[in-house]
């Protein structure tokens, strides 16, 4: 299901982008080859429907965006619920701090059900009786299930050359070269490969993770206002206290 989650986006040229997003869609947002590219058409999808929401919210249009409530009353550089993803094009940084999604790695679970479903309409995958998509999922739209669409532009442009196997060892393994889609798609779906967690290089972007505890959330703190150099504001410093206190014994 997921929730609400702290979201900003720095722009190389500064311009910055404070929401409180649906984590459902934060795969999509961050782990796309736009944002290791910087690409701008890439950054405005991602905040567009944002500052759609927004105005219905302002507007009072509950009709037409009746989710505005449960996520633009938060809206600021904070940590809400889930916790705070940090995309800093200018400095070069994803900052993460979250219990949805572990920012700059894909699921092999993900991919698995992508191949073996029945049908991806942006919104949902499908699972169950029917002729399955295979290597058709590599070619799903660009939306939000859409992992196997993301997984491939990041094939195509050498940035997804590494696994981990959590379940045995932190050491990465090198992929194979795939010359195929079906020779990534076999590859996928083999009975030791389902539970990787793929590695996606965004360098120069540079992804940093951090615990969802008192150590990690103060750490994250630090790092966005002192290392970073964003600035809160008062609303956005009693959001930081606040959500912090859930930490404290």
């Amino acid at each position: 299901m997921g929730g609400a989650i702290g979201f900003t986006l720095r722009e190389e040229n500064g311009k910055e982008h404070r929401m409180c997003r649906w984590t459902n869609m934060m795969p999509w947002a961050v782990d796309h080859i736009g944002i290791a590219l910087k690409d701008p058409i890439h950054v405005h999808d991602v905040v567009r429907g944002w500052y759609e929401m927004l105005e219905d919210y302002k507007k009072g249009r509950k009709q037409k965006s009746p989710m505005a409530w449960c996520y633009c009353p938060y809206a600021g550089l904070r940590p809400v619920e889930y916790g705070l993803v940090v995309v800093d094009l200018q400095q070069n940084w994803i900052l993460d701090m979250n219990d949805y999604h572990r920012m700059g790695q894909m699921s092999g679970v993900c991919l698995v059900n992508e191949l073996e479903a029945t049908s991806i309409t942006g919104s949902a995958t499908t699972l169950g009786a029917g002729k399955k998509l295979g290597t058709k999922a590599f070619k799903t739209p660009d939306d939000i299930d859409n992992d196997c669409k993301r997984f491939l532009d990041f094939h195509k442009a050498g940035r997804v050359k590494y696994a981990l196997d959590p379940g045995f060892s932190t050491r990465p393994i090198e992929l194979p070269h795939f010359k195929t889609l079906g020779e990534m798609a076999k590859y996928i779906r083999l009975k030791d490969h389902r539970y990787y967690q793929y590695l996606l290089d965004f360098l120069p972007i540079r992804v940093k993770t951090f615990s969802k505890c008192k150590l990690g959330f103060e750490a994250l703190r630090e790092c966005v206002v002192k290392e970073l150099g964003f600035k809160l504001s008062p609303q956005e410093e009693k959001a930081w206290k606040e959500y912090g206190e859930r930490f404290d014994d």
